[in-house]
């Protein structure tokens, strides 16, 4: 296929040296000199390497410089003891050597395509409302500063913090509770244990009853000094057990003894 592709490097140009003795037998070991007309001109030395490929024939590298024109192109090539050479090729725009031409990439039909017409009338809509999207966006007002933000804030008449409110309340912080944080007037450590101080005080006071009560520990004290017809006293053993007793008993009094101070 005597055919390249425009501005190609594949593919060399090939051509056959005879000696010219006879001129049929191959000439080989030669260093030819090629000359190339591109589409009518004048020839000029080629700017790819030749090479010998084998019983007289010769190779010259594709160039893209040698391949730059469309149209004819005629080599001439000359060696010492061999006749000189001619071959013509044509440059054409498309690959010869692709597949089908590259017809396999007809996979649909043209008339399927985007009419050129058309395709210009979308992209000029779309340049037409970019436009006014840029305009748009160049019309919008300046950011505002972190301090306008703020002025215009304490400005208004109402700046409820919805978020911390919301937040105290979550966590049992209502309005009615926060009155009672101002009971809190004194450290509690700087206080008495009430419990240590109500055992001693029962531990020192007698009270009196008609007959040996049954009732609890609380039940006794709320009723101290209710009846006066007989003496008891709350007693606790050394196992912690409370217990009420006649004042007359020996542990009782033995107890008072001890306790007194």
């Amino acid at each position: 296929m005597n055919q390249r592709k425009l501005g190609s490097t594949t593919f060399p140009i090939t051509f056959l040296l005879t000696l010219s003795s006879d001129r049929v037998t191959g000439a080989p070991g030669l260093s030819p000199v090629v000359t190339l007309s591109k589409n009518g001109g004048a020839f000029a030395a080629a700017a790819g390497a030749v090479v010998e490929i084998g019983d007289g024939w010769y190779a010259l590298a594709g160039n893209a410089t040698d391949r730059d024109t469309l149209g004819e192109l005629a080599l001439h090539a000359t060696a010492a003891t061999a006749d000189p050479a001619d071959q013509r090729y044509v440059i054409v725009p498309w690959d010869p050597f692709d597949a089908n031409l590259g017809l396999a990439r007809l996979d649909v039909a043209v008339g399927t395509r985007e009419a050129e017409a058309d395709a210009a009338t979308r992209a000029a809509a779309d340049i037409t409302e970019h436009d006014a999207t840029q305009a748009a966006i160049a019309a919008l007002p300046a950011a505002p500063s972190a301090a306008s933000v703020a002025a215009a804030v304490w400005a208004d008449a109402t700046r409820t913090l919805t978020s911390i409110a919301a937040t105290m309340d979550a966590q049992g912080y209502t309005a009615a509770r926060a009155a009672l944080l101002d009971r809190l007037d004194a450290a509690v450590s700087s206080r008495a244990d009430t419990t240590i101080a109500e055992y001693l005080r029962t531990r020192r006071r007698e009270y009196e009853y008609a007959t040996e009560p049954t009732a609890s520990y609380e039940t006794l004290y709320n009723a101290a000094g209710t009846i006066a017809e007989k003496r008891w006293r709350i007693y606790r053993d050394a196992a912690g057990t409370l217990s009420v007793r006649s004042s007359s008993d020996a542990i009782v009094r033995r107890d008072a003894e001890e306790a007194a101070p």
